[in-house]
């Protein structure tokens, strides 16, 4: 649904105790992690098999479908491409997300906001 690279985002909630500051500290060491290679097999098959499953769920209602072919066709994809895209998808491996991330986690397009409830 894009025409070139958009954005990653990673939200996360500290959990009761936790600081906002090791939260942050905890994401950039996973980030880094990625980045650095360190991927798991499972994951990107978890992920494969969820990206998969939500592209095939999204043919059987015909709103859904209509709202995924006008997205996809209007940013440049063809049918053929769509049609092809669980497959495609399917046979990502953990060497094709790790040149993926050492293009995409880098540390000058990264942008950290923190929301904090209003004081009253």
């Amino acid at each position: 649904e894009a025409v070139d690279q958009t954005t990653l985002a990673i939200v996360a909630v500290p959990a009761p105790g936790v600081s906002v500051s090791d939260l942050e500290q905890a994401i950039e060491q996973e980030v880094t992690r990625i980045r650095e290679g360190a991927i798991d097999t499972a994951d990107v098959q978890r992920a494969r098999q969820k990206m998969r499953a939500r592209a095939i769920r999204m043919r059987n209602g015909t709103m859904p479908a209509a709202q995924v072919v006008g997205a996809a066709l209007s940013t440049g994809a063809t049918l053929e491409e769509m049609n092809t895209w669980p497959d495609r998808i399917g046979a990502v491996t953990g060497a094709d997300v790790r040149v993926e991330a050492k293009a995409i986690l880098r540390d000058e397009g990264s942008v950290t906001g923190v929301l904090v409830p209003k004081q009253e």
